[in-house]
């Protein structure tokens, strides 16, 4: 669980956890695995970014400014919360 702690103790501007999850992600007849990484920016907050796995193949090394630049960010409060679990403390910090 992403925790105000763990927000607290993470470097300004890091990746705070990156993982594949299996969503509906844009295709709603066929579900993909989609990666997802997690950034905490330099003023608190963070955000959540996701690219499909065959997309990711040919980035492995992206930082995490590449993927605030390229990926899709997510937007929707339920999903967020579905893809990521995380205490109400941390979600009021993500950055719309």
């Amino acid at each position: 669980m992403l925790t105000l702690q763990e927000l607290d103790t993470a470097e300004p501007n890091s990746t705070l956890r990156s993982w594949v999850f299996t969503y509906f992600y844009n295709w709603p007849d066929e579900p993909i695995d989609c990666f997802y990484t997690a950034v905490r920016w330099e003023v608190h907050d963070w955000s959540l970014y996701a690219s499909k796995i065959p997309d990711w193949e040919f980035m492995p090394e992206i930082s995490k400014m590449d993927c605030a630049d390229v990926w899709d960010k997510i937007y929707n409060k339920d999903l967020i919360r579905q893809i990521i679990e995380c205490d109400d403390e941390a979600f009021a910090l993500y950055r719309f």
